[in-house]
């Protein structure tokens, strides 16, 4: 790319054909239609005289009815000139379409003057195939072209420098993003582009590109309006085929929305761990993807014994059945977002303790089932704690006493049916009264 304050104009070359036409029976008409349907553009001559010096850029040769010897000589000058360029040989005699296959012709299509859209559809469809073999020739014009429109549409920046430091191509991505003109960009060196506190970093990533082959390097991109921009950059040495090391070849990367799902990723990872209870991921087979300090500790198994093994290593069978009911139900609407259940797990050491899990699916970018999450809650205190108040309220309801339940009000909170006979009232009657009054 040369250096230029003037934005490169885009234009699409048009598809080239060679006709080679007899006088006898001319091809206007199939001219004609390849330009209006199909935008090639026709070189015409008559006879084997003249038309094959020059055939870069052509796409295809087409060699016309009624040449006789002449057609066989049009193929062969062809195939000398341009060994690999499609030749289309249109033929009113099967024999003359044999000789030209054996002399080189890669299409044979029966001449039908009835038809010239028909014919020319033929040869359209050869066109792109020698289209593409010329773009993807480094050495051709097309080639050369192809690659900078190629290029200059990545999304990412492209450039190349000498081991002097100087830019020699670039794309217009780094134009676009920096904004600076190509002439400036011309003039200036690869630490240029980014900020001071970044410049040492770039300055070893170019001697490890030469040293080592490659070299990555995040640093702030900074524009000329001096905006900071983070970007990745990727730079690899540049060899000629006889070794010769040309220079750097390289790629920068807008890293910005990277960066920023890295930063929520690293917080999200931070609450999870500092969580107080126990968090996991399982996979679609029940198999542990993510686990949690907090979980770990609970189950006294380590973080890397537990990921990878099967839920089944921690909880019983019929718990394992409760949790695949539970996806089940969230899978088909019948729950909401969080099903919570109860089971017992087994630590390392053989003990089991009850816990609680909220559960809740996880879904991919398709919205399919891809895995669960769920928080998992020792409940062992609280479980105790329930245990203890089903025994006082035993004791309560089989005294054979009257017994009263008051606040630190003397109200009435609660008490048994011996209470409630003693006084002549119902529970709901002395729900909230004095205690005094009945006295």
């Amino acid at each position: 790319m040369e250096p230029t304050d003037e934005p490169a104009a885009t234009s699409v070359e048009p598809r080239r054909v060679l006709v080679v036409a007899s006088g006898t029976v001319p091809l206007d008409e199939l001219v004609a239609a390849l330009d209006d349907e199909y935008g090639v553009r026709s070189t015409v001559v008559e006879g084997v005289e003249s038309g094959f010096d020059d055939l870069d850029g052509v796409d295809c040769a087409i060699v016309g009815p009624g040449l006789g010897e002449d057609g066989i000589t049009a193929i062969e000058r062809v195939q000398g000139t341009r060994p690999n360029l499609p030749v289309v040989f249109f033929y009113t005699e099967e024999t003359t379409a044999a000789d030209a296959l054996h002399a080189g012709a890669d299409h044979c299509i029966q001449h039908d003057e009835s038809s010239p859209a028909g014919q020319a559809n033929h040869v359209a469809a050869v066109l792109p195939e020698e289209r593409q073999r010329r773009r993807s020739d480094p050495d051709s014009a097309d080639g050369v072209a192809f690659l900078h429109s190629a290029i200059d549409a990545l999304d990412d920046v492209f450039f190349v420098f000498d081991l002097d430091g100087e830019f020699v191509e670039w794309n217009a991505t780094l134009t676009d993003v920096t904004g600076y003109t190509d002439a400036e960009i011309a003039g200036m060196a690869p630490t240029d582009f980014v900020a001071d506190a970044d410049t040492d970093s770039v300055a070893d990533a170019i001697d490890r590109a030469v040293t080592e082959g490659r070299a990555t390097v995040e640093a702030d991109l900074v524009t000329k309006s001096g905006e900071h921009v983070p970007y990745e950059f990727t730079g690899a040495l540049l060899e000629n085929d006889a070794g010769d090391v040309l220079g750097i070849c390289g790629v920068g990367r807008d890293v910005t929305d990277r960066n920023r799902r890295k930063r929520e990723l690293e917080r999200y990872q931070r609450m999870v761990e500092t969580m107080g209870d126990g968090m996991y991921a399982l996979d679609t087979d029940g198999r542990f993807e993510m686990v949690n300090n907090t979980f770990a500790a609970m189950t006294g198994y380590s973080q890397t014994d537990l990921l990878g093994e099967h839920v089944s290593l921690i909880v019983e069978r019929a718990d394992v059945e409760r949790g695949e009911a539970a996806i089940r139900d969230l899978l088909e609407g019948n729950e909401a977002g969080v099903r919570t259940y109860d089971v017992t797990v087994h630590t390392a050491t053989g003990e089991q303790f009850p816990c609680e899990i909220g559960l809740t699916l996880l879904l991919d970018e398709a919205s399919e089932f891809s895995g669960t999450v769920g928080v998992a809650r020792d409940v062992t205190e609280r479980r105790a704690r329930e245990a203890e108040l089903e025994r006082y309220e035993t004791i309560v309801e089989t005294a054979p006493v009257g017994v009263f339940v008051l606040d630190e009000t003397a109200t009435i909170v609660g008490g048994n049916e011996n209470a409630w006979s003693m006084v002549g009232h119902t529970a709901e009657e002395l729900q909230n009264e004095r205690f005094l009054t009945l006295i």
